[in-house]
């Protein structure tokens, strides 16, 4: 269970006097309270930034990757029925398939990506205040 330090939740008041008496105890002054304060909150921060990058990264590089995935099943099906057998017959269709999406998906996915630098921005102007 966390301990809320600002004086926010049920115990209020009485929390804040007890994690006083626990760093007068330990002999934490009030600066490396701060300190620990703010590293708590910048880790945080850290912490939803990565989270929020990756699932961004991978709902961008979806599209790409079912396109390819498709294309790959069909020229494999088209393969198994005609008995053709050549491995750069897999690979030029997936590549053109994957330049014609990137393509088409383009706005979108430079859309996406800028909302994310600029969210960047915004939370790390949040760790300076």
């Amino acid at each position: 269970r966390q301990v809320s330090t600002t004086g926010e939740g049920r115990m209020g008041r009485h929390t804040d006097a007890a994690i006083r008496s626990w760093q007068d105890k330990a002999g934490i002054s009030e600066a490396n309270s701060l300190r620990l304060a703010t590293l708590g909150r910048v880790s945080k921060l850290a912490y939803e930034l990565i989270k929020i990058s990756l699932t961004e990264g991978a709902i961008i590089i979806a599209p790409l990757v079912i396109v390819a995935l498709v294309v790959g099943i069909l020229v494999g099906i088209l393969q198994s029925v005609t008995s053709i057998q050549e491995q750069s017959l897999t690979f030029v269709p997936k590549l053109f398939a994957s330049g014609v999406a990137i393509w088409l998906l383009a706005p979108w996915m430079l859309e996406k990506m800028c909302a994310l630098v600029a969210l960047f921005f915004q939370r790390a102007g949040e760790v300076l205040r």
